[in-house]
């Protein structure tokens, strides 16, 4: 009489443990590959409400002339301008100024890189920061909201991931489903040692667009 309940914990621990083992292992696959991706880009400044406001007030720059394009590209690699939302970009919302957007989540103390992406079309809708760059932030969240929503599945909370926090000992990883624009996702990079991760929380969230 005893025995029936411990052989079905028993067999339900050998249906889970091989998917809960890869999920494990892809976790720890992405976190390895963005704490190298952290350690090893090297970041000019971590951007604060002044610097944001410089960079807005900066004059754009003027269209390359062909022969001198490539120094200019050379230099611009250094640091991700903020990115705008391009009017014929799918996922766009209407009404959203994504640029102005990342530019006030910029301002976050500590902040070193945000961007806010579309699931729905896989696109960075637009980006503010240092690096890493948009497509890179856009694919790496897409991977950690994928892996964290596999973990939901098998332990039974659901698979649509509202809030994600990954902490480093340099860096804050803070993922947020924007509440008001379904599929659209912040990507924030904090610098540890500057901000405050729970302060830095409570401001992105006020900043959410209506």
């Amino acid at each position: 009489m005893t025995q029936r309940p411990t052989q079905e914990a028993t067999s339900l621990e050998r249906r889970t443990s091989p998917t809960q083992k890869r999920a494990r292992e892809r976790i720890e696959r992405i976190l390895e590959a963005t704490e190298h991706l952290l350690a090893n880009t090297q970041i000019e400044g971590i951007t604060t409400a002044r610097d944001a406001a410089r960079d807005a007030a900066r004059p754009s720059a003027p269209p390359p002339a062909p022969p001198a394009a490539a120094p200019a590209a050379a230099d611009a690699e250094e640091r991700t301008q903020p990115m705008g939302l391009a009017a014929d970009r799918p996922g766009a919302a209407p009404g959203v100024n994504w640029f102005d957007y990342v530019q006030r989540c910029a301002s976050v103390k500590g902040m070193v890189s945000c961007c806010v992406f579309d699931r729905a079309s896989g696109q960075p809708l637009a980006h503010a920061g240092g690096r890493p760059p948009a497509e890179v932030m856009q694919a790496l969240g897409e991977r950690l909201l994928s892996t964290a929503g596999d973990v939901g599945a098998i332990m039974g909370t659901g698979t649509e991931v509202t809030d994600a926090t990954i902490s480093f000992s340099t860096h804050h990883l803070l993922l947020r489903a924007l509440p008001r624009h379904a599929g659209v996702v912040l990507y924030a990079v904090l610098d540890a040692p500057t901000g405050n991760l729970t302060v830095a929380k409570a401001q992105l969230q006020r900043l959410d667009p209506p």
